[in-house]
């Protein structure tokens, strides 16, 4: 979702009413941390809600005359320059979970702030506090240079309200009367202020206007006293049940971040906001096609399930929310709240889930009977095939010379798509056995100079008969690995073999080897470069899945899609990683670490 500022936003601003005003900033800056804390501060949509939070901060000045913003809390609200915002619900909560995690009263932005100091005070409002109190905030705004954000405490309360008790103007000073008041006791008024009550008994307890004075001063020590005891008891009870709440959040809010990868956020009328890459996989649909419309619009309800509240801004007379919707068909809702348990203390609250795979038996019976098929259909179809290669390449031998040129492409033709279906009947034997885990690797010091030579000479003439020049560069004397050659020349030729099929017609294929550095050190790496078709952006994280396949652009793509997810096995089963490199355009590279020999890792920790 690109940024676009708003037209004649200076004008528009000048026709709202300050509370409008300051409640379209409000709730960008608390866009602007949701998004920070969902997707870091370097995301396009950070940066974008957090320019738009300063252009209102520009204009809002510009308007105000005023060289500051003074963020308020008050109670469950939010107040701006002492004006009551109507900030959305999310907004409400983002800042409320900030200001509680410091302790803070207040937060003052000032006018001349930049746009790295509103960035920054995204992240500090997005991120858990590492240690709570005025003091903290400040060391950590001082630490990063934020000049322009500061921290003010409130006004001491227990001050005010002790003004408020001597606010009662002192008895005038006139002349004592010689003869006492009557003794007629005097009539109980109904209802009286504190200050009357005070000044009845100052009155009644001294007659001397100085002395008067001095039983005033030390009435209010001693109310003043009091308060302050009283308030700091109050308030420490308060502390202590806030802190417990927001313990209490911050605990529920990890445990349910740990149970889902995927974050769907959405504003009080269930339209989606924003959507991580967890949860657009989850869903299947991409962000830039979801926002603005409502979430139960990305649910498939035979395979997926929403669960929304009905009422997502509660009135502040609400307690708690009194309808859920739930969106799915009946045997999916009932399936995955079957696979899904709350784990609650004594008081109820939550402090854990407990979940397994839904209908977890069939789940399993079903991969049992995949593995099962996969094997037994590979395997019978393994005999027949060798006798008809077998039975090809003898009459090729044999009767070729006498067979016409038609006939004897027709052979050949039939030569090369057995042993392409040889191959694809191996690729899934061996890729039935690495997910088994029947697959075991052999390693020895192995010449890395040989594996590459090996690699190149095999697969050399299929590359020439499609004109592509396959050759090995140079690796170091005497570069020596760990591994299973025989699987290590199957991972080669699996990654030079989708280089030929992707390589087009005068094209380049190099196959290289080295010592690793920095992070790889103590590994070699493996590298396989072409100058073909290259591989999407969106797809370089998924080429490595089982029958995943890039689409083809000019012609069919050879073989199951098990090439590259067996390659990544084998590596792993080396105790080293893969990845990959690409353009599109221009050429992909594919790179893999193996152990060197001598290096930390023991050929028999491979086996």
């Amino acid at each position: 979702m690109d940024y676009q500022p708003m037209p004649n936003a200076e004008a528009h601003l000048a026709r709202q009413h300050p509370t409008e005003v300051y409640t379209s900033f409000l709730n960008c800056l608390g866009r602007a941390v949701k998004c920070v804390s969902l997707y870091g501060p370097s995301h396009p949509l950070s940066a974008d809600y957090v320019k738009e939070s300063l252009n209102q901060l520009m204009l809002i000045a510009s308007r105000t005359r005023s060289d500051r913003l003074v963020l308020t809390l008050s109670g469950d609200r939010i107040l701006v320059n002492d004006m009551r915002a109507t900030e959305t619900t999310q907004t409400r909560e983002v800042l409320k979970f900030f200001f509680g995690a410091y302790d803070l009263t207040s937060i003052t932005i000032l006018a001349a702030a930049s746009l790295a100091e509103l960035s920054g005070l995204c992240v500090l409002a997005a991120s858990p506090a590492q240690s709570s109190g005025e003091s903290a905030f400040r060391e950590l705004l001082a630490r990063k240079g934020m000049t322009h954000i500061l921290c003010i405490s409130a006004p001491d309360k227990t001050e005010s309200l002790t003004r408020t008790i001597v606010r009662e103007p002192l008895p005038p000073s006139a002349p004592t009367p010689s003869a006492p008041a009557p003794s007629a006791p005097a009539r109980r008024p109904s209802a009286f202020s504190f200050g009357s009550l005070l000044k009845t008994l100052v009155e009644s307890a001294a007659t001397n206007p100085e002395e008067r004075l001095q039983l005033y001063q030390e009435a209010a020590g001693l109310v003043k006293e009091a308060l302050n005891r009283r308030v700091d008891e109050a308030t420490h009870e308060l502390h202590a049940e806030k802190q417990r709440l927001v313990g209490e959040k911050v605990r529920t809010d990890q445990v349910l971040s740990t149970v889902a990868d995927g974050k769907v956020i959405v504003d009080k009328e269930g339209k989606i906001l924003m959507m991580n890459a967890a949860a657009e996989s989850i869903s299947g649909k991409r962000l830039i096609d979801m926002v603005g419309k409502h979430i139960t619009e990305s649910v498939n309800p035979e395979i997926q399930m929403v669960t929304m509240s009905e009422d997502l801004e509660l009135p502040t007379n609400e307690k708690e929310a009194k309808q859920i919707r739930i969106i799915a068909q009946e045997e999916v809702e009932r399936a995955l709240r079957r696979s899904l348990a709350l784990v609650q203390d004594d008081a109820g609250r939550l402090v854990g889930t407990y979940s397994t795979l839904p209908d977890v038996a069939k789940y399993k019976e079903a991969l049992r009977m995949q593995d099962e098929f996969l094997s037994r259909v590979t395997h019978d179809l393994k005999a027949p095939l060798a006798s008809i290669s077998c039975g090809l390449e003898m009459l090729a031998a044999r009767m070729g010379p006498k067979m016409a040129a038609e006939e004897t492409s027709f052979v050949d033709i039939c030569l090369r798509n057995t042993r392409q279906l040889g191959r694809m009947i191996n690729e899934i034997l061996d890729f039935s056995k690495l997910e088994s885990g029947q697959m075991s690797v052999h390693p020895v010091a192995t010449l890395v100079t040989t594996l590459l030579t090996e690699t190149v000479e095999g697969l050399g003439p299929w590359a020439k008969t499609r004109d592509i020049s396959l050759s090995a560069a140079p690796a170091p004397v005497g570069l020596t690995v760990i591994a299973d050659p025989v699987r290590l020349i199957q991972i080669l030729t699996n990654l030079v073999a989708n280089a030929i099929k992707s390589t087009p017609a005068g094209g380049r294929i190099v196959v290289a080897a080295g010592s690793g550095t920095g992070k790889e050190r103590g590994c070699a790496i493996f590298s396989v470069m072409d100058t073909g078709c290259g591989i999407p952006k969106e797809d370089l994280t998924r080429i490595f899945g089982k029958f995943y396949q890039v689409e083809a652009t000019q012609e069919r793509r050879e073989g199951v899609g098990l090439g590259l997810a067996i390659v990544q096995d084998l590596v792993t089963l080396h105790r080293g990683r893969v990845w990959v490199e690409s353009t599109v355009g221009e050429g992909s590279s594919f790179f893999f670490t193996i152990p060197l020999a001598g290096a930390s890792a023991p050929a028999e920790a491979l086996r």
